[in-house]
């Protein structure tokens, strides 16, 4: 019950980046130039970062004046002045979002360095990238800053984006507005979910993918990602279906340490890893049934709470990550908190090899990743108290991934009087998990498999308790900028008559 008029919303985001393109821009200062050119061009020889030493970490791009709208994966401004804009004086520092997966860390912008410096990010449903193109090479620069338009120099630019596009994490923001100490990023993805065919008897309800066959859109979302002085960022998400705009995020996070941020708003609270991996990362067309499953009148059957309104503060020290927070335990985010009682949830994830990041390509160098995590949830509800645990682990090793989730419930019914002191009013649920894939062909395609299970202990033999098993095969263009995948799904019931529910699909996912 999220709804509202969204449009405002996207109304007020499209004021914000009017309002940074049109402030005047800086003039440069002399000799800074060259200083900038040069310390590019040796950072491209040697594949390091100055701030980390560390390979394959791409620089930060070439300042641009206020209102400049960055070229993606340029790093320069677009002007009519054919020379490259100065670093200004440092003033967006180490704007630390921690509990985002990321490969190489989250990349922020550093004024006093044309160094990426790495830290640990947010997780949330389209990520919290920082911008992170690396800078041209010393004789691309004029090339670089080019008008869009005809003619040659057109043409090189568009090769050198695409070069450079392969140089990048998976997760940077294509546009990115600079406006003095603010550095804002429009982001967006669409999903367009095509059902050939499908069993008799699938349905929404029953956690199947569409009601009817054809086309429709899975999701299609819009939004904006922000950076500014004193290490505060803003991320604001709103998606879009058959009743108009709703809105999906809304926070607002400081983070004056890497190890303490604090953010209030509305985002996912730290529960399944499944849920927490952003929707354009899923290897699947959808999650498991038991993780966030919910019927077609919004009735919630999976595990997972889902997005809710709340503060919580989270961080990252070394090889552990952490956030913990208080919300208000329904999804409702403008009737405040209508059922009496809190949710109080936390998850700890432990890294032994280092970041493993949330897409789907390798991680550079092909080297090992693992991540183990852990959550709790205690749900305070005027119907009832839950508690709900999780585990998972995920493993990468080249074009290996490995992961697996356990997620389990209990829901205690509150005191009614008029209910026989001998009616059972508690309600277990348990779901799992495992899914293997493997990449080809120099991460162009992605082929893998899945069972997952859930079981709703209700005392009724319903659709609720089933397993599944699928597989996909996914194709990834310009660095999963854009993937078509071709998945089928089985459905067993565990009890009771089987459901004819199967399905081929394929989706087409775009995203900036």
């Amino acid at each position: 019950m999220r709804r509202f008029d969204g449009w405002l919303v996207l109304a007020v985001l499209g004021a914000v980046s009017a309002t940074a393109a049109a402030q005047p821009a800086e003039e440069p200062a002399s000799g800074a130039t060259e200083e900038a050119t040069a310390g590019t061009a040796e950072e491209a020889a040697t594949g390091t970062t100055a701030a980390t030493g560390e390979p394959g970490a791409s620089a930060t791009p070439t300042e641009a004046a206020p209102g400049d709208v960055v070229a993606p994966f340029t790093g320069a401004s677009i002007s009519e002045d054919a020379a490259p804009r100065p670093p200004t004086e440092p003033e967006v520092r180490h704007q630390a979002n921690p509990f985002v997966r990321s490969g190489q860390g989250q990349r922020v912008l550093d004024r006093e360095s044309p160094a990426a410096t790495q830290v640990s990010a947010s997780g949330e449903d389209e990520g919290a990238p920082v911008p992170s193109a690396p800078l041209p090479e010393e004789g691309d620069v004029a090339a670089a800053q080019v008008r869009p338009g005809s003619g040659a120099g057109a043409a090189a630019d568009a090769g050198d984006w695409l070069a450079r596009l392969e140089e990048v994490s998976e997760d940077t923001p294509l546009v990115q507005l600079v406006a003095g100490p603010l550095v804002l990023a429009p982001v967006g993805m669409f999903q367009l979910l095509g059902v050939p065919w499908q069993g008799e008897a699938a349905r929404l309800a029953a956690g199947d993918l569409v009601n009817e066959e054809g086309f429709r859109f899975r999701r299609a979302r819009i939004g904006l990602l922000g950076w500014g002085p004193w290490n505060l960022s803003l991320e604001v998400l709103a998606e879009f279906d058959e009743h108009g705009a709703e809105l999906e995020d809304l926070n607002l996070s400081w983070a004056p340490y890497d190890a303490l941020v604090l953010s209030a708003g509305s985002s996912k609270t730290p529960f399944s890893a499944s849920l927490l991996t952003p929707a354009m990362f899923q290897t699947f067309l959808d999650r498991p049934w038991g993780v966030d499953g919910e019927t077609d009148d919004g009735q919630q059957v999976g595990i997972a709470p889902g997005r809710m309104l709340g503060a919580w503060i989270s961080g990252r020290w070394s090889v552990l990550g952490w956030k913990a927070g208080v919300y208000n335990g329904n999804p409702d985010y403008f009737t405040g908190n209508n059922t009496s009682g809190m949710l109080y949830g936390g998850r700890v994830e432990v890294y032994p090899l280092g970041d493993l990041p949330e897409g789907q390509l390798q991680v550079e160098g092909g080297e090992p990743r693992l991540r183990i995590g852990a959550a709790y949830y205690f749900n305070d509800d005027a119907a009832g108290n839950t508690h709900a645990a999780e585990g998972d682990a995920k493993f990468r090793w080249l074009g290996l991934t490995v992961e697996g989730e356990f997620l389990w419930s209990t829901f205690a019914l509150a005191a009614d009087p008029s209910r026989p002191p001998d009616t059972a009013g508690d309600i277990d649920r348990m779901a799992y998990y495992v899914q293997a894939g493997y990449l080809l062909y120099e991460d162009w395609v992605d082929l893998a498999v899945r069972f997952d299970s859930f079981e709703l202990n209700d005392g009724i033999d319903d659709f609720n308790d089933r397993w599944s098993i699928g597989a996909v095969a996914t194709l990834f263009l310009l660095r999963n900028r854009i993937k078509v995948q071709l998945e089928y799904m089985h459905h067993q019931e565990w009890a009771g008559p089987q459901v004819p529910n199967d399905h081929v699909a394929l989706q087409l996912q775009g995203r900036f």
